[in-house]
């Protein structure tokens, strides 16, 4: 990964508390940025994470064991 893509990747996961970010891997693919769970999260969590995802224009993608939240670069709302 590139430096700019790291950067963007560490500015994101900044919009997320520290109690819950360390429980969150942020990952970027081609055009997304995927946040998976490292471990079942509290439904309390799971929703100031819907929270946030949802006003930065990204959603939740329900797949099983491979669920995760996921936000399109071009929809991301600026996050500075």
């Amino acid at each position: 990964m590139e430096g700019e893509e790291r950067m963007k990747l560490e500015l994101f996961s900044r919009k997320f508390p520290e109690n819950i970010a360390h429980l969150l891997l942020f990952e970027k693919f081609d055009d997304r940025i995927v946040i998976k769970t490292k471990k079942p999260l509290t439904i309390d969590d799971f929703c100031q994470v819907v929270g946030i995802m949802n006003s930065l224009g990204g959603k939740w993608v329900p797949a099983g064991k491979d669920s995760h939240f996921e936000i399109i670069e071009s929809q991301l709302r600026r996050i500075c």
